[in-house]
């Protein structure tokens, strides 16, 4: 995607932050052109996440999502195919708290040894503590980033909130999804550079299944998007970025049911080979109704759940 290439005049901090936000400027676009390959690791801990990471940064390997699927954590790893041009040796450790009020005060506290948030998600026999990941390169460490957390009301009203703290050189980094309505976004800035770079905007939808026919009618102009929220009236609202004071590039989109899970390497492979880059993954859970018996003879009727799982890819529409 040749949008890529506006990074290039940013500052180094800004864009490491844009970097790990979306997981999509750390590849230049003769990279992209030459490929990239995927590789899925399953986890049966939360614990043996960062162990992980650890041991595949020694390959060149960069972790791009990791996924709770039936109680194992699924882990999705991204590298070019050319050699010259991986990364080696980035570190990652992780840190549990008790609480989300505390993700912030974590992040500004390890920020000053370079340490730089890659993953937050809920750990825990019951979901009840925070398990955050951090990602250092000991060649480049960045020091002067600053962060805060934003609790946000299930995406209403998302976009003049992101508008008004990047006034003051806030870009979001990532949703950290509470267990109810206590959802937090977390930003991040270069203390020593705080000027504006991005504008935003949030659009709705109720069908999770043409979603990418709302994301091309706006990446005809340029808008990329970002995050996907869901509210309790099954609408979906997405939020948009666009570069402020730079030509628009056009970008297309296409999302994409898993069907298995251990076949998602497979069809980022096979998706990548196509010049389409995976940007987020989007839950899908599909309920239906099934009659049973139960112990004692009594037939009724449930709901079940079938979780499904959506890939959004963009590419350079030019």
């Amino acid at each position: 995607m040749k949008r890529l290439s506006r990074f290039k005049n940013l500052p180094i901090s800004v864009l490491l932050v844009c970097l790990f936000a979306l997981g999509i400027a750390g590849f230049s676009a003769d990279t992209l052109r030459d490929g990239l390959q995927y590789r899925a690791l399953v986890v049966g801990s939360d614990r043996d996440i960062d162990d992980n990471f650890n041991d595949m940064a020694q390959e060149g390997w960069y972790p791009r999502f990791v996924m709770k699927f039936e109680g194992d954590a699924r882990l999705i790893f991204e590298r070019p195919r050319d050699e010259d041009v991986r990364t080696y040796g980035l570190e990652y450790r992780a840190e549990v708290i008790g609480t989300a009020k505390e993700i912030d005060d974590t992040f500004n506290k390890m920020a000053g040894e370079g340490w730089i948030p890659r993953f937050v998600f809920r750990t825990g026999a019951l979901n009840q503590n925070w398990r955050l990941i951090l990602e250092r390169d000991p060649q480049n460490d960045v020091t002067n980033l600053e962060y805060r957390a934003l609790v946000i009301d299930r995406g209403r009203e998302i976009d003049d909130k992101f508008n008004q703290l990047a006034a003051d050189g806030w870009y979001p980094l990532f949703l950290v999804r509470g267990l109810s309505d206590d959802h937090r976004m977390l930003f991040a800035r270069d203390k020593d550079d705080t000027e504006r770079s991005m504008r935003f905007m949030a659009k709705t939808t109720r069908n999770i299944k043409n979603i990418d026919d709302l994301y091309n009618e706006h990446g005809e102009e340029g808008w990329e998007p970002m995050f996907l929220l869901q509210d309790e009236t099954d609408v979906f609202r997405s939020l948009f970025q666009q570069h402020i004071g730079e030509e628009a590039i056009p970008v297309e989109f296409q999302a994409r049911r898993i069907e298995e899970m251990n076949q998602i390497d497979d069809k980022f492979n096979q998706y990548g080979a196509d010049g389409w880059y995976p940007m987020f993954v989007i839950q899908d859970i599909e309920e239906s109704y099934e009659d049973y018996t139960d112990s004692e003879g009594e037939e009724g009727s449930r709901t079940v759940e079938d979780v499904r799982w959506r890939m959004l890819f963009g590419r350079d529409a030019e």
